[in-house]
């Protein structure tokens, strides 16, 4: 499990760069929708925080590791679940009738669009892992 974790958190952080960096930088119109994908790294600074709590021996039932734990959780949720809908609605009906968007060269970018399909599905299975985690902890 952990090893299969690791693979896909590789997968997820390979993918960002390549769909949200590259987009960035090449196409204007595509600023937003590349800051919005660094935003969803905030809840990182929280997962972070809780492997370091864990290394220095911190139980969790702490009181720093609890608040921890659902600060990750909200922060995850609002920076990776929440802002799902919205990215989309944007993606198709803002971005996609700028002519840029069209044109030939661009074919590579919207196919890179697909790879945030993926980002996007393994944020929504870590939050549903996330989830389990959290109902097993308070069930104890």
């Amino acid at each position: 499990m952990v090893q299969q974790s690791h693979h896909l958190l590789v997968l997820h952080h390979v993918l960002l760069i390549i769909v949200g960096f590259t987009n960035t930088f090449i196409w204007p119109f595509c600023q937003y929708f590349g800051q919005l994908m660094l935003l969803w790294e905030v809840s990182n600074i929280f997962m972070n925080l809780r492997n370091t709590l864990k290394y220095l021996g911190y139980s969790r039932s702490s009181t720093v590791f609890v608040v921890n734990e659902v600060t990750f959780v909200l922060t995850f949720f609002l920076s990776r679940i929440a802002p799902m809908p919205m990215f989309w609605y944007q993606l198709f009906y803002m971005a996609a009738p700028n002519p840029d968007f069209w044109r030939p060269e661009f074919v590579v970018g919207r196919l890179l669009y697909c790879g945030v399909l993926i980002l996007q599905g393994m944020s929504v299975m870590w939050f549903l892992q996330i989830l389990q985690s959290v109902k097993s902890h308070f069930k104890r």
